[in-house]
C-alpha cells in the first residue's frame, strides 16, 4: 500500500469486522480503530472505512447483508484494483469477507475492477489445516525494498495486536516474511499475493 500510494494511487481500506462484544470491550474496539487509522496515515491511505461488524459473530450474519455492505463500498469507491483476504485463512471472518468481496467484484458489465489479489496475513494464513484448498501459493510479488521501514513503522502502531517473537504476529516476523518473499524473487524485501483475476482493457 505504501508503494502504491507513493506512486500516486489513491488507497482505500475497508475494515469489515472488529473486536466487539461479547469477547472484547468497546474500549478495545476503539483502540484498534485508532491504531488502524495511525498505521494507515503512515502508509498514505486516503480513507479508512469501518463497517463495524463483530468478527466473532460475522458467521451469524445473513450472507446477503455482508454481500450488500461490501458491494456498496465497491460501488461508492469504484476501485480498479482490489486486495482481499486469502480465502484459506484460519478465521471465519476472513473467509466470509473474501467470499463476499468476490461476489461484490464479479466481472459483470460495468464492474470497474480489473485486478484482484489475495494477500497473506501472519497468524492467519499459515495457521489453518494443511489442505490443498487452504494453501497460499503466491504468483505475484511486489518489491517493497524501499518501503520495508514504512511497513514496519505502520505495523508498530498495532500495539494491542502485537506479540513478542517468536510469535508470528511480531514485528520481527513481519520483517522476516518480507525478506523471505523478497529473496524468492531476488529483492531485498517483497510482499506476495495470489493473482485471482486480471483483465486487460
Amino acid at each position: 500500500m505504501a508503494r502504491y500510494a507513493s506512486e500516486g494511487n489513491e488507497i482505500f481500506v475497508c475494515v469489515v469486522s472488529n473486536h466487539d462484544a461479547p469477547i472484547y470491550s468497546s474500549e478495545h474496539r476503539e483502540r484498534t480503530k485508532r491504531e488502524a487509522r495511525e498505521a494507515h496515515r503512515i502508509i498514505g491511505v486516503k480513507s479508512t472505512l469501518f463497517l463495524d461488524y463483530s468478527a466473532v459473530t460475522l458467521n451469524d450474519l445473513p450472507v446477503y447483508d455482508l454481500n450488500r455492505s461490501i458491494g456498496s463500498v465497491v460501488k461508492d469507491i469504484a476501485p480498479s484494483v482490489v486486495f482481499i483476504p486469502h480465502i484459506g485463512d484460519l478465521h471465519i471472518d476472513h473467509q466470509l469477507v473474501a467470499k463476499s468481496a468476490l461476489v461484490a467484484i464479479r466481472p459483470h458489465t460495468g464492474c470497474p475492477v480489473t485486478d484482484v489479489y489475495a494477500y497473506e496475513t501472519l497468524s492467519e494464513t499459515e495457521w489453518n489445516a494443511p489442505r490443498v484448498e487452504n494453501a497460499f501459493m503466491p504468483n505475484f510479488f511486489v518489491d517493497i525494498s524501499g518501503y520495508l521501514k514504512t511497513k514496519i513503522d505502520a505495523m508498530a502502531c498495532f500495539q494491542s495486536q502485537l506479540h513478542s517473537p517468536p510469535h508470528s504476529r511480531s514485528l520481527e516476523a513481519v520483517e522476516h516474511l518480507a525478506r523471505y518473499r523478497g529473496a524468492t524473487v531476488s529483492a531485498f524485501a517483497a510482499e506476495s499475493f495470489i493473482l485471482i483475476r486480471s483483465v486487460l482493457r
